[in-house]
This record gives C-alpha cells, structure tokens and sequence, in this order.
C-alpha cells in the first residue's frame, strides 16, 4: 500500500471543513481537545470519510468508483486501501469489534483495545484473509516489542489480532479476534505450549486449542509452528512497528 495520501476525497470546502472542527473543539471537554490536538486536519477528514454514509463505516473513494462504474457485482476485498483509509476505517469500527468480541468469555476479548498497539497502521494481512489486522500485547507479554529478539514468551502472554474488511463496495465489515495465549510447560507440545482461538465478528468463539473445536485451531499451529525459533510468533512488517 501507498504511504502518502494520494487524494483527498472533497467532503465539504476547506474553509467549511475547518470552521466545522473549530466548533467540535468549542464544545469539547478539555481532555477531549487535548486528543484532538494530536491529530491533523488530514486525519480528522479521513474520520468523517469513514464515519460517512448514515453512520456505517464505509471508505468514501471507493465507494464513489465502484457508485460511478455502475454499481457492478463484486466479491472480496478491495486491494486498493490507503494506510490512511485504513486507519480512518478502523478508527470506525473498532467500537463495534470491541462490542462485539466483548460477549466472548475468552481472556483478554473484552479489554484488548487498551493493551498497547504494536503496529502504526491498521495493516492488511494475507495470512488472515487479507483483512486488516492490528497487533496487540498484555503487559506480561510487552517482550513482544523487540520483535524478533523477543525470546521465549513468559506464561500468562496474550497476543491479540483484531480483523476487519473493506470490500470493493468501499463497505468496512468486521472480521474476526485472533488470540494466542502462552499456557504452562506441557500444555500443547505442538503448538509449543500456546493456546490459540478464534473468536467470530458476532461474539461467538470458532475454536479454542485444548477446548472447543480444537482440531479447527490446527491450521493456526501448522501455520505457527514453520517460526518455532521465534516462539512461534510471527512479526509484522519493519516500517510499521511501534518501537
């Protein structure tokens, strides 16, 4: 994907667009102007790009190229995603991942989202569908920051991977939770004593190693276990890690 913004979909004039944030930030709390500071008006624009459309998460560029080719069919998920949409998409809809995984009784479901982020960007992933993904930590696992000096992980870690999708409709759809959890000495020796589970956009869990449809969790171990000298945890790319 791109790193630069190519175009910036004309949401309203320039002069519009500022004077309605000068009057969000009127009304906002201090705290809550504070955060805003940190964001540019290019990130605050790609927020009201995704937010558009009566509230649904939807990538205004390519929804308006795939409106003026006609509305064709089309199937799967757009390969044409600016980091910065991606970002804007998942600032979107990561309430209603946060929702929706938080109906699950898995470890960490319902407070992943306040764990640090190890990736810049919301970032697509081919191993997983070639949705976006984001990488999350607990604090037992923060060694996972020196990525492939990293080590063995000590018991108690917990790796989070959020998903969603943005189709060629310019649509954003959720995905699903991907989760490894460091278990004690003896638990799974193929998995190297991880425990891996997958929990579905509506809450409910896939599969579990060690417990419900176990064996459905046997691709994540195959898939794994080729990085066994790192722990079996793959990494993301260099230019998008959080140092």
């Amino acid at each position: 994907m791109a790193n630069t913004l190519k175009t910036l979909p004309k949401i309203a004039a320039a002069a519009t667009l500022v004077a309605g944030l000068a009057a969000i930030g009127a009304s906002m709390l201090p705290a809550d102007r504070a955060n805003a500071a940190e964001k540019t008006l290019v990130d605050i624009a790609w927020e009201e790009v995704a937010a558009s459309h009566g509230g649904k998460c939807v990538v205004e560029r390519i929804a308006k190229e795939w409106e003026a080719a006609g509305k064709p069919k089309v199937k799967g998920w757009s390969d044409d995603v600016e980091d910065e949409e991606a970002e804007a998409a998942y600032n979107c809809i990561k309430a209603k991942l946060a929702a929706a995984y938080g109906k699950s009784d898995e470890e960490g479901a319902k407070d992943y989202q306040a764990w640090k982020r190890y990736n810049v960007t919301a970032y697509q992933s081919g191993t997983h569908g070639n949705r976006f993904v984001n990488n999350f930590a607990n604090d037992v696992g923060n060694a996972y920051g020196k990525y492939e000096e990293s080590g063995e992980m000590p018991v108690g870690t917990v790796l989070m991977k959020d998903s969603f999708g943005v189709n060629k409709k310019g649509q954003v759809r959720r995905g699903p939770l991907f989760s490894m959890i460091k278990m004690e000495k003896g638990f799974n020796e193929k998995s190297g004593d991880w425990r891996y589970a997958l929990i579905q956009p509506n809450g409910k869990v896939m599969g579990a190693t060690g417990g419900k449809n176990s064996k459905k969790m046997n691709f994540c171990i195959t898939c794994h276990i080729q990085v066994a000298d790192q722990d079996s945890m793959f990494f993301l790319p260099e230019d998008l890690r959080v140092e």
